[in-house]
């Protein structure tokens, strides 16, 4: 790709059209949704009992499908998505402990799930599709009956994620030996053998994320990233290996083409695969592991 062909992307682009569902639809325009009453967003609360609030919101505007209209149901006996609206101190000092205890669990229950499927490089593709593809991998590849937990986190991890035909997304959240990264603790590499870079239509990237906020890394090159449209400027080793550094300080001027800022604490790293080869999707190509570095 070259400056040649931006013309030709903006001719693509300009080819969409950007209409309401109701007007795809032939129908009448909806009411429009009074974003007014939306709660204001704070950082942190939706891995508590105030998401709650977002969720009577947002259940609000939804018409449920036929399988899960019990679901909601249950939804409501804690005023979720009422006329009433859900209110924790409407309920019993005890009944609030059960609610809080109730969050705590299920979020438990996303993080254990992340912590046994770390290390699947075809995660991503398990759990990104439709309602159907993911009740059929829930059962196939999960022995769950409902799809929720990896819908769940896909949204945690991954919110928006493509289906593994269209892109699949190796994520590292732990070390070979099952550590989690830590950037203040140790530095780490991730080498490609030569000929072995990720298989893919269109491109390939890894983007470092802080593991506190998971946020990008505010560093000193401007560096969020490492992808295929950067060939051209990596320090290839004797061997036509690749190495890419990640740390929190630089590998040295040498290498710094090489190098993923990492921030001083937790992180943890995304690699995504657009457009991936027949091989990526079946596990014949396996994307390196992070190894400690020193």
């Amino acid at each position: 790709m070259d400056a040649t062909d931006i013309d030709r992307v903006k001719e693509i682009q300009n080819q969409y059209h950007l209409q309401t569902l109701s007007a795809y639809l032939g129908e009448d325009l909806k009411e429009t949704i009074n974003t007014s009453n939306f709660p204001e967003w704070k950082e942190g609360e939706q891995f508590t009992v105030e998401a709650f609030q977002y969720l009577d919101v947002m259940l609000k505007q939804i018409t449920p499908i036929e399988t899960e209209k019990a679901l909601i149901d249950k939804f409501a006996k804690l005023g979720l998505g009422t006329q009433e609206g859900f209110n924790i101190n409407r309920f019993t000092l005890e009944t609030q402990d059960s609610i809080r205890a109730g969050v705590k669990a299920g979020f438990a229950e996303l993080e254990d799930f992340i912590k046994k499927y770390a290390n699947d490089p075809l995660a991503s593709a398990k759990i990104f599709g439709t309602r159907d593809f993911l009740t059929q991998s829930a059962h196939e590849n999960y022995n769950l009956e409902t799809m929720y937990v990896p819908r769940a986190v896909a949204a945690h991890m991954g919110l928006y994620g493509n289906s593994g035909f269209e892109a699949t997304y190796p994520t590292y959240l732990v070390d070979v030996q099952g550590q989690p990264l830590n950037a203040s603790q140790h530095n780490y590499t991730m080498t490609f053998k030569a000929g072995e870079l990720p298989p893919v239509k269109a491109f390939w990237s890894i983007t470092m994320y802080d593991g506190k906020t998971q946020l990008l890394i505010d560093n000193a090159l401007d560096r969020y990233l490492v992808n295929s449209a950067m060939m051209d400027d990596f320090v290839v080793n004797g061997d036509e290996s690749l190495t890419i550094y990640i740390q929190k300080e630089s590998p040295g001027e040498v290498l710094e083409a090489n190098w993923l800022p990492a921030p001083d604490g937790p992180f943890y790293l995304v690699m995504r695969l657009y457009g991936p080869e027949e091989s990526a999707l079946t596990g014949s190509w396996i994307n390196p592991p992070l190894t400690k570095n020193n």
